[in-house]
């Protein structure tokens, strides 16, 4: 229904083109259709254009011309004026003071000097044209752009940013937040994030130095994980900080959790894990075999295949839903025994 009743608003405006050619400063009779250059008003290479209603004052945009009509060699265009639509005190078109180059370029912030029509701002060219005959004015005449350029503003075309739903920081296998601690887990959940570039995870022993400890590229699943594998001892302070693809910069809540305990002897990743799997890397004191098994939050058995490589222990598993999963590693002889939380 929109793009109708904009086909019906431009069809209008073509109506309104023709009543109106010749308000504004240049007056002359108009071209010969069947002769003329024929072409359309453009804003930033589109017929219309919308944008967020609080779209920076400083955002520019450009009138140009393009699609054009005509045989070669006829309608030569000899100079320029743009104009915009007004509505009152009477609908016509006014000319831009030193609008007068084949391309215009305003900011939002000039908006202000010009009207709406029917709610949305209206521009278009006007040209005087030599017709056919270089060096003789005498038959020069007046020719605008068949399609007016439109521009209005909407809040439907904001882009909001990234929504923190939860974020969660946690001391893993040990008794809670303070005591037996082997990592620090964290978690978080957002929604909305069209325009999300990516996570930084921060750390600072105070509250007021932060320094980066991970990264997170953004993904379809709005839950994302991070394990801080070798956290300060005694307070320690988490942060995410999100950043959007034009630079603007959203932090999460900050979640403080108190580490006394042994690290982890293994690391996991990616993590959150992918369809294609993930690898999983341990401390020598694991010795050379060890039995991994991999199980999701109701206890039931995931079947995986692994190979070691290189750089660890390749873990090939089916399709996972998405979801909280525990790797749980053993050392050969049993006397080494450590779970990990892994998200897929």
């Amino acid at each position: 229904m929109y793009s109708l009743l904009r086909s019906s608003k431009l069809i209008f405006l073509s109506t309104v083109l023709t009543i109106f050619c010749c308000t504004g400063s240049l007056l002359a009779q108009r071209c010969d259709f069947s002769t003329e250059l024929g072409y359309t008003t453009l804003i930033n290479g589109e017929t219309f254009v919308t944008l967020c209603d609080t779209e920076p004052a400083t955002t520019e945009l450009t009138l140009s011309l393009g699609n054009f009509t005509g045989a070669a060699g006829e309608g030569s265009i000899t100079s320029y004026q743009w104009q915009y639509l007004r509505d009152t005190p009477s609908i016509g078109w006014i000319d831009i003071p030193g609008a007068t180059s084949a391309t215009y370029t305003f900011t939002v912030a000039d908006t202000v000097n010009f009207q709406t029509f029917s709610g949305d701002f209206n521009f278009r060219v006007i040209t005087p044209s030599d017709n056919g005959t270089p060096g003789d004015a005498s038959d020069d005449c007046v020719q605008f752009s068949g399609t007016a350029a439109g521009l209005s503003f909407d809040a439907s075309e904001c882009v909001l940013p990234v929504e923190w739903r939860s974020f969660d920081a946690e001391v893993v296998a040990g008794g809670g937040r303070s005591t037996g601690a082997k990592y620090v887990d964290l978690q978080w959940v957002t929604t909305h994030e069209p325009d999300n570039a990516g996570f930084h995870i921060e750390r600072s022993s105070n509250g007021q130095n932060w320094i980066v400890i991970g990264e997170q590229t953004p993904h379809i699943s709005d839950s994302y994980g991070h394990q801080d594998l070798a956290p300060l001892t005694g307070g320690n302070y988490y942060r995410i900080r999100q950043t959007d693809f034009d630079g603007a910069i959203t932090y999460s809540p900050v979640e403080v959790v108190a580490f006394t305990g042994q690290l982890s002897q293994v690391s996991v990743f990616p993590n959150p894990i992918t369809s294609d799997g993930f690898t999983v890397l341990v401390t020598t004191s694991f010795g050379e075999n060890v039995g991994l098994e991999l199980f999701d939050a109701t206890g039931r058995l995931i079947p995986i295949l692994t190979r070691k490589s290189g750089v660890g222990v390749q873990v090939k598993t089916e399709e996972l839903i998405a979801g909280l999963y525990f790797l749980r590693l053993a050392s050969s002889d049993g006397k080494l025994l450590e779970t990990v939380r892994v998200v897929r």
